[in-house]
């Protein structure tokens, strides 16, 4: 579960719940992002992703 803390859309808070009582989830927070994290934080998203991709 991608976490941007900086979100005024969907609050954090919200996504972390999820990450914490969904079986097999992982929370990755991206600490300097808004709703948009794949812009505010491209480099560690696309890092994400492809982590996932290759799980």
């Amino acid at each position: 579960m991608m976490i941007a803390e900086k979100d005024a859309v969907l609050v954090p808070e919200g996504p972390a719940w999820v990450a914490d009582h969904m079986p097999q989830c992982r929370a990755l927070r991206f600490t300097e992002s808004s709703h948009m994290l794949f812009i505010d934080e491209t480099e560690k998203f696309n890092q994400a992703v492809m982590e996932f991709m290759a799980r």
